[in-house]
């Protein structure tokens, strides 16, 4: 699934060739993938070569539900200490934290407006997921030496939330103008000659994951002719 949810991003950003966007193949390009599942992709010469995830989606970025990356002794504390069993800290790990553990709401949106209102526990909520976004942010930087073209954010929170976007990137990097889409894709960069810029890309999971599943089908359609083939050869 994050193969595909990667070749959907880069993609729609490839394609921005066409609407003037971007006039480059090979694109340095870090992807936050941003709803109530997140995940942040590395993408060096239009290839994912990182990710935030790890063995399971639960790593990385805090997310509706979900902890992302914590101390590994911390489950270990829960079960010796607390008396939680297996099931009860991956119970508490994937569906009561994240904005839900630390806001006491999964909604995104709802944890937004109390952000606005000042709530406090929306706050920290909001700073958190944010926090741990520039730390992704500052490292992929590094791992691509600086050459970022573009930052991406899409899924349901990263295309519509212009507050957490703002919160991960410098305010003096985005525009204050609404831009129109075209092709999916929405330059939100404050100079459109600034490097990287910034983009709201909207995506197709389902489109491409059905893409994806026929090119699979048949490449191994062909693959089972050949292997035919040269057994009936033998």
């Amino acid at each position: 699934n994050l193969s595909i949810q990667d070749a959907d991003r880069i993609k729609a950003v490839v394609s921005t060739q066409s609407t003037g966007f971007l006039q480059k193949d090979n694109l340095n390009a870090i992807s936050f993938h941003l709803g109530n599942g997140c995940s942040v992709c590395c993408i060096k010469d239009g290839k994912s070569i990182d990710t935030s995830m790890g063995f399971t989606p639960l790593a990385g970025l805090p997310m509706g539900t979900r902890s992302g990356d914590l101390d590994p002794s911390i489950p270990l504390k829960l079960i010796q200490e607390e008396g939680m069993s297996v099931s009860q800290v991956e119970d508490l790990l994937q569906n009561r934290s994240g904005l839900f553990g630390i806001a006491g709401v999964s909604d995104s949106l709802t944890v937004e407006k109390a952000y606005k209102r000042g709530d406090p526990r929306a706050i920290l909520a909001m700073n958190m997921v944010a926090h741990s976004a520039k730390k992704f942010l500052g490292s992929y930087t590094e791992i691509l030496e600086g050459k970022v073209d573009c930052v991406i954010f899409t899924g349901g929170i990263g295309e519509n939330s212009r507050l957490l976007r703002k919160l991960v990137c410098r305010e003096d990097t985005l525009t204050t103008l609404p831009r129109l889409s075209v092709g999916g894709v929405r330059d939100i960069s404050r100079d459109h000659n600034q490097s990287p810029r910034i983009l709201v890309v909207n995506t197709d999971e389902e489109k491409a994951i059905a893409e994806e599943s026929l090119r699979c089908i048949r490449t191994a359609a062909t693959v089972t002719e050949l292997d035919s083939g040269a057994s009936a050869r033998c």
